[in-house]
């Protein structure tokens, strides 16, 4: 095992409440050992585990940390190429940790299925305020999904699906969640397929909406000019 490895794992024996084991390369094995050890721990808070090529094997094996230890705070799985099938595998999971905020699994392979898998969990978790789903392959079927958790959810506060695939239809999806959502503070749309319409959507969800401070738009192939133009565009708060 590499000394980083068993750095954290001292780490975790000694009661450190915020545990990294970044581009280890983790094996399985690994992966389960100190899984068990996060499990067993009661004073672990935050568990970061990105760029390591988990696969979908791996995400089943890091929702145990969901089921046995549902003190954490953060989770950090970014970069681990699980696919939708390991979303689904989070998804199942992560509505049993009553305390977690912040669940990052961005760059990550997932498409619409995953997305609507974790559309369906986000709505049951108690106080997620933040989810990272940045840099995925998620397009307007999976945002159909992940609004409906949206839509839900009393916790949010910011939701990054940049450099996605989500188009008008996701679009105007998310933007009715947004409309009834009276959580979400920052919404992160960056680099994805929205033209004008879906756009527009978006920007009157947050015209509707005084919670939201800010909505992210930049990026996609609609036009500033034309939501300036329409009178959709009003507020400082879109960027």
């Amino acid at each position: 095992m590499s000394s980083d490895f068993s750095i954290a794992m001292r780490a975790l024996a000694s009661g450190d409440p915020d545990v990294h084991l970044c581009e280890q390369n983790l094996t399985l094995s690994q992966l389960r050992k100190f899984v068990a050890n996060v499990v067993k721990s009661s004073t672990v808070r935050s568990v970061r585990i990105s760029w390591n090529k988990i696969g979908p094997d791996g995400a089943q094996i890091v929702a145990g940390v969901f089921r046995g230890n549902p003190r954490l705070r953060l989770v950090a799985l970014g970069q681990g190429a699980i696919g939708d099938p390991g979303a689904c595998s989070i998804a199942a999971d992560v509505p049993l940790c009553a305390c977690l905020e912040d669940l990052s699994i961005y760059d990550n392979h997932i498409g619409d299925e995953g997305a609507r898998c974790l559309g369906a969990a986000i709505g049951e978790c108690p106080v997620l305020r933040r989810l990272y789903l940045g840099v995925n392959e998620i397009g307007d079927a999976g945002a159909l999904g992940l609004a409906d958790g949206i839509r839900n959810s009393r916790s949010l506060f910011e939701v990054f699906l940049h450099n996605n695939r989500i188009g008008d239809t996701g679009a105007h999806a998310l933007g009715e969640a947004l409309q009834v959502n009276t959580s979400v503070r920052r919404f992160h749309v960056d680099s994805n397929r929205m033209g004008n319409d879906g756009a527009a959507d978006l920007v009157g969800a947050v015209k509707s909406n005084p919670w939201i401070q800010r909505l992210s738009l930049n990026g996609n192939p609609c036009s500033i000019g034309y939501l300036y133009a329409c009178g959709a565009l009003t507020t400082i708060n879109i960027y």
